[in-house]
């Protein structure tokens, strides 16, 4: 994980450019400079994790040539793959690419703008996009000092509700509710020193 999109939005700001900068500069464009990218997955990125998986393995360039055939229609091309654990539907084709690195069968990372996004065929559940876990856990995207903590355990949230803020590399990231739900433990108090992954608080979702 780095922050070379977040750089690469400062460098490119027109103020920057210009020269016009002071000590607001960040704090005053916060929002638009830390709003994480959106990723969209290459169709040789898809294609590249297919085949970690094992599509085509052992059966030669002709398994790859009829990928997809059917007798009557149109070829399927497209896959259901999860970026940061959220379904995508994307194109599919085999060929090289240099925008994802595979860690395992069907499982990697997908690097765009700067970004680097869980990439898989099946959702990992890691929470990498905002320190949500598909289990209700709310980690520490990052190494850095509890700020705030805006809930208790007990009480009712709402999705996108701000439940625990991180100060990291002299900015604060505000994680947020994944879901609707209630905040069955918060484990850390303002002051708190913590590590990436640390267990921040836990969420249940509504009925």
């Amino acid at each position: 994980r780095t922050n070379a999109w977040f750089l690469v939005r400062c460098a490119e700001a027109p103020d920057f450019l210009a020269g016009a900068v002071d000590t607001d500069f960040i704090g005053a464009r916060l929002e638009t400079l830390t709003a994480r990218p959106e990723a969209a997955p290459s169709p040789a990125a898809v294609g590249a994790l297919a085949a970690s998986a094992g599509a085509g393995a052992g059966q030669g360039p002709w398994s790859r040539g009829l990928a997809g055939f059917r007798m009557s229609g149109e070829p399927a091309s497209t896959a259901k793959v999860f970026v940061d654990d959220a379904p995508v539907e994307v194109a599919f084709v085999f060929g090289p690419t240099d925008d994802v690195a595979i860690s395992g069968p069907g499982q990697g990372v997908l690097f765009q703008d700067g970004a680097a996004f869980a990439f898989g065929l099946a959702a990992s559940h890691a929470g990498h996009g905002v320190g949500e876990g598909g289990d209700g856990l709310v980690l520490a995207p990052m190494p850095g000092k509890i700020v705030a903590v805006s809930v208790a355990a007990g009480e009712a949230v709402k999705k996108g509700q701000a439940l625990v803020t991180l100060e990291a590399m002299k900015m604060e990231h505000a994680l947020t509710a994944a879901f609707d739900g209630v905040v069955t433990e918060v484990a850390v108090a303002v002051g708190d020193q913590v590590s990436e992954g640390t267990t921040l608080a836990r969420l249940e979702a509504a009925d």
